[in-house]
């Protein structure tokens, strides 16, 4: 899928299946759940009202669980491109 063919939408999980149904971009089974995760909880970083809720959950220890993962993702995103 090039840029220009990709939908507007926020939702991860859906693109993730774009691209598996494409076969463009096949996901790593160690990378879904953080997606998932990830995905869940980007949604209230998008309204103020609610992000004061969610901040409460990120704590040092997870956030920098998601900061490692997420950099594993940007490891092998930039290994795919060519």
């Amino acid at each position: 899928m090039h840029c220009n063919d990709a939908p507007k939408t926020r939702n991860l999980l859906y693109l993730l299946e774009l691209m598996n149904a494409k076969e463009d971009l096949i996901i790593p089974d160690e990378f879904e759940d953080f997606f998932k995760i990830l995905n869940e909880k980007s949604v209230p970083t998008r309204y103020p009202d609610m992000l004061f809720g969610i901040l409460k959950e990120f704590k040092k220890t997870n956030t920098k669980q998601f900061i490692t993962k997420g950099k594993k993702v940007l490891k092998w995103i930039k290994g795919k491109s060519v």
